[in-house]
């Protein structure tokens, strides 16, 4: 079963907020440490348009981090073309359509992000560009 989880990104304050539950149109961020303390602080209302809240996909990244909704994914995949390999890299937005995740690239083409889960890298997200690692 997919593990289901959010994260809230303020405008206001420019960073996001991880481990949040949404209960009765207000949203909750579990700010406790790390070793098991819980502190759960009302951060805002899911109508207030300082929050936009993004999805896990349920899928992890090549290198084991987990992909959001929003987060801008590089793929790279190779083929074989007359005994040589070709390498196709591109970069494209994890968004959410038509009951499902997808990739879309600038160009506009989609494709089901489980068709590249191995082949995906996080490099950033809608909000906050990070450099490739």
């Amino acid at each position: 079963m997919r593990e289901i989880k959010f994260r809230a990104w303020s405008n206001y304050e420019q960073k996001y907020y991880y481990n949040i539950g949404l209960i009765n149109d207000s949203i909750y961020a579990d700010l406790g440490d790390n070793y098991g303390e819980e502190e759960w602080i009302n951060i805002g209302s899911v109508f207030d348009d300082d929050y936009i809240i993004e999805q896990y996909t349920g899928i992890k990244d090549r290198r084991g981090f987990d992909i959001y909704e929003g987060d801008i994914i590089e793929v790279e995949e190779k083929e074989c073309q007359y005994n040589e390999v070709m390498t196709n890299k591109y970069q494209a937005t994890v968004v959410f359509r038509e009951g499902c995740f997808k990739l879309v690239e600038e160009n506009g083409l989609m494709d089901m992000i489980y068709n590249k889960a191995d082949k995906c890298k996080v490099i950033g997200n809608i909000h906050i560009r990070r450099t490739s690692k």
